[in-house]
């Protein structure tokens, strides 16, 4: 998906192939992303509705505590919820989990997931940019600082699982 999303924002950059806005060409890579994004969601329906099903038939219960409860009208309204979200948080400059994870709580999962969640998506988005930024030659890659934020990054890491362990959290 990632890689879908990073070819088709490349594609709308005039700085990496030159597409001029508002050309034929230019609508034609924006829409491009909608039908895929649609079959992606209707695939991720499909699983949640499969694990459930094996929740139900194997240990006899609806589905583990944080499972999102999937139905018709659930798999039209939280995308365009998710879109909402992504909407205004790009008005007014967020980076979008202040409104997400509150979104993510609503519909029933865990604190953890959802604050993983996030993360993932920070990740995700972050390194969608990166690869824009390096395929347009905005930025040049900066092995030691790439280095250092790396072991930095897996120190607090390793910090934050030894402070959960602890009597208080």
């Amino acid at each position: 998906f990632m890689l879908a999303f990073a070819v088709d924002s490349m594609g709308l950059s005039k700085d990496v192939f030159g597409v001029q806005r508002c050309s034929a060409v230019y609508w034609l890579v924006l829409f491009f992303l909608y039908p895929f994004i649609c079959a992606t969601i209707m695939l991720a329906v499909r699983f949640l509705l499969q694990l459930r099903a094996w929740h139900e038939a194997t240990l006899g219960n609806e589905g583990a505590e944080g499972d999102p409860v999937v139905s018709a009208g659930s798999a039209a309204v939280l995308p365009a919820a998710a879109a909402l979200v992504g909407f205004v948080s790009s008005l007014l400059g967020l980076g979008g989990g202040e409104l997400m994870v509150p979104l993510l709580l609503e519909i029933g999962c865990l604190p953890r997931v959802a604050a993983a969640t996030s993360g993932f998506l920070v990740l995700l988005s972050a390194c969608s940019n990166l690869i824009h930024y390096l395929a347009a030659g905005i930025i040049e890659p900066f092995s030691a600082y790439v280095t250092a934020l790396l072991v930095l990054s897996f120190v607090g890491a390793g910090v934050g699982l030894a402070v959960r362990e602890t009597e208080f959290m």
